[in-house]
């Protein structure tokens, strides 16, 4: 079994049985790509996998920023009526007659 050369079906080259990944359920119980395409398919999907978990979370922390600016402008608005409502009761209490 070992002198069986087997075709990387992504590379297209023709390799020895020791240089592909062994499976069992496969017909000749090796995969039908080799080694160095496997491993090179799956640095390409942890890279892209890892660029959407950070691209997420600054996504998550954009929205937290966005969040933080419109709770921030409803509490700036509510001390400005608070301090016009003051001011106005002030105003109120100084036009007031004394009986």
């Amino acid at each position: 079994m070992e002198n069986v050369m087997v075709v990387c079906r992504n590379c297209k080259v023709e390799k020895g049985v020791s240089e592909m990944k062994k499976d069992p359920r496969c017909k000749n119980g090796v995969q039908k790509i080799c080694r160095d395409c496997e491993n090179n398919r799956k640095k390409k999907n942890y890279e892209l996998k890892k660029m959407f978990v950070n691209w997420k979370k600054d996504l998550e922390i954009e929205k937290q920023k966005v969040e933080n600016e419109e709770i921030e402008q409803k509490k700036a608005m509510k001390r400005e009526y608070d301090k016009r409502y003051r001011e106005m009761k002030l105003q109120k209490k100084k036009n007031e007659v004394p009986c």
